[in-house]
């Protein structure tokens, strides 16, 4: 096995088995602190990373073969996953995903032309959701689901593009979107 990246030094081959065995040397006597970049054979950029003593901190991005991004993710100190955004194929975002401190899904966002957002859903701690949040262009609240535990829709909300409730009057009857 040859390749200007492979140390030999690292790892025992067995051709004939078809094995790799992981020798002690490859293990670093302190963890990897530092950027890792992986790039395209085009040389463009595929992955740039940053690794606080082999865990991932701050923010991990991915490139297309475009050169376009698709990905980013934020970390803690801890190497738990925070945030995620998804791009779409001209780069815009599109979703975003916020993680509670356990790295488990709280929030996802879904975006209309990269910076406007327009649905907001939050989620309880064992992954139903709890409520959900749609928006005007202008990011006020057009309507809002709560959901009860069984998962069904408890409580809807309707407002108007001032933010203010949608109750109509209809004869002497005030009547509401609920």
């Amino acid at each position: 096995v040859r390749d200007p990246n492979f140390d030999s030094s690292a790892y025992a081959v067995n051709l004939d088995a078809g094995t790799v065995e992981i020798l002690d040397t490859a293990y670093e006597a302190e963890p990897f602190t530092g950027t890792v970049i992986v790039k395209h054979p085009d040389n463009k950029q595929r992955l740039v990373a940053y690794v606080n003593r082999g865990i991932m901190a701050e923010t991990g991005s991915l490139w297309d073969l475009n050169g376009t991004k698709r990905l980013r993710n934020n970390y803690d100190e801890n190497g738990t996953l925070r945030e995620s955004r998804n791009f779409d194929a001209n780069g815009t975002l599109a979703r975003a995903g916020i993680y509670d401190e356990k790295g488990t899904l709280s929030e996802k966002r879904s975006y209309d032309k990269g910076d406007t957002l327009s649905l907001t859903i939050l989620y309880n701690v064992d992954g139903t959701t709890e409520e959900e949040l749609t928006y005007y262009p202008n990011g006020i609240i057009s309507q809002r689901r709560i959901y009860d535990e069984d998962g069904n829709i408890e409580t809807s909300q309707f407002f108007n593009e001032n933010g203010k409730r949608n109750i109509r009057k209809e004869g002497s009857i005030l009547v509401s979107d609920v």
